[in-house]
């Protein structure tokens, strides 16, 4: 495993490589367009780094402004080029979902920078409102957990924007409802959302890490603990990753490992699995990580974000959101693992409620190698002979045979 020097110094150099030179704007990927997420990743990974503060006032002003500007006065929404300028190469996301996604991402980078939004969040209005918000949640989906996942997140999210930050005082009653509305509809056989005929648990995963930020934003009881714990664990491949193949995924990865982490903390149910499947998957992690010091989203594949096309990175180049999510990651991982590649690196997670968001604890850090680190080991390596071996000729058909074997051993 890298050491948290090489680590760090590598992902601070593609930040600065992936820099237009003015304040705040950044590439999506080399030779990639500017986008507004660009811009909002790195000023997250630099605060995670501790590293904001090597960037005088009127830099980071002139940061802020750069964000600000992108604000819609009439709706309150942020909309970056990747939204207003590129073409939708998928009809996976509608254009209120990708406008809050992308306001969703702005607001704690506000935070950090001590600033407000330039106008109220008008569209948030009609939830403030008890029987348009019931309406709302009963039109959820389950059978597209995933996507339902971010959408209840980001009006939880906003909601409590307008509570705290905008002293909405209806607010407080919205997510109460919207809490309320949760917890009756988990399944209590794996504690997540859409797995009573609806999804699989692959889908319900990656949705469920969504609302869950909000349960434990809010210290709201999670449900079903245990099942919850062991729904996750049982995603897990032999190299570490929560994807539905092999290869690992931003997202699914960070899904899966913040509720375990999470989970962790709140309860000693199938507490030394946990420990071990997160030390697997740190490396899942760490394999995606490029020469060029960032992240891919999986090794392999070509990556656009929600299909807006000034998000689309080739195959093997590291893109921003790739990066800022596997720093999260291991910074995740850290919370109860003693990671070489982190070690003596003062982290931070976002300050307020959003995917980033993590609430840091002073529990006693497990060691990385302890008692099970030949089946870590054993775990990277077969794993990395598998994808070195498929990325140099994908006509060696014998691995697919070797994958059915090593998957065994999980």
């Amino acid at each position: 495993m890298i050491d948290a020097e090489t680590f760090k110094s590598g992902v601070l150099s593609f930040l600065n490589n992936m820099s237009t030179g003015e304040p705040g704007v950044y590439q999506n990927c080399a030779g990639g367009k500017d986008t507004l997420y660009a811009s909002c990743f790195a000023l997250m990974i630099y605060h995670y780094f501790g590293e904001l503060d090597k960037f005088d006032s009127s830099y980071l002003k002139s940061w802020g402004n750069y964000i600000l500007n992108f604000q819609d006065k009439n709706q309150g929404y942020f909309i970056g080029p990747e939204i207003s300028e590129g073409n939708f190469l998928s009809n996976g996301h509608s254009k209120t979902h990708l406008c809050w996604h992308s306001t969703a991402h702005i607001l704690p980078v506000l935070r950090i920078l001590d600033l407000m939004p330039r106008y109220p969040l008008h569209f948030m209005e009609p939830f403030l409102n008890i029987n348009f918000l019931k309406q709302w949640l009963e039109k959820r989906d389950w059978t597209k957990a995933w996507i339902e996942g971010n959408n209840l997140l980001f009006v939880g999210q906003f909601l409590i924007f307008l509570d705290e930050d905008e002293k909405n005082k209806k607010a407080k009653d919205s997510i109460s409802v919207l809490l309320s509305w949760l917890d009756n509809q988990i399944d209590f056989n794996t504690g997540l959302w859409g797995t009573n005929g609806y999804c699989d648990v692959f889908n319900a995963v990656y949705g469920a890490y969504h609302q869950l930020l909000l349960y434990y934003y809010l210290q709201h009881d999670v449900i079903s603990k245990k099942n919850l714990i062991n729904a996750v664990l049982s995603l897990q491949h032999f190299d570490g990753g929560f994807s539905k193949n092999w290869g690992g995924g931003s997202c699914e990865d960070v899904d899966a490992i913040d509720i375990l982490v999470n989970m962790y903390k709140k309860n000693n149910y199938n507490y030394k699995k946990i420990i071990k499947a997160l030390k697997k998957a740190s490396y899942s992690v760490l394999r995606r990580i490029t020469q060029e010091g960032g992240f891919v989203y999986k090794r392999g594949k070509e990556f656009m974000h929600n299909g807006m096309e000034y998000t689309y990175a080739p195959a093997n180049k590291a893109n921003m959101f790739s990066t800022w999510f596997g720093v999260h990651t291991l910074f995740l991982i850290s919370e109860i693992i003693d990671l070489p590649c982190t070690r003596g690196i003062e982290y931070k997670f976002n300050k307020s409620c959003s995917m980033g968001w993590h609430s840091t604890g002073n529990l006693k850090k497990k060691p990385f190698y302890d008692g099970d680190s030949g089946q870590i080991i054993l775990s990277k390596l077969l794993s990395d002979t598998y994808f070195f071996a498929k990325g140099m000729k994908e006509k060696f058909t014998i691995l697919d045979r070797a994958y059915n074997v090593i998957k065994r051993f999980k």
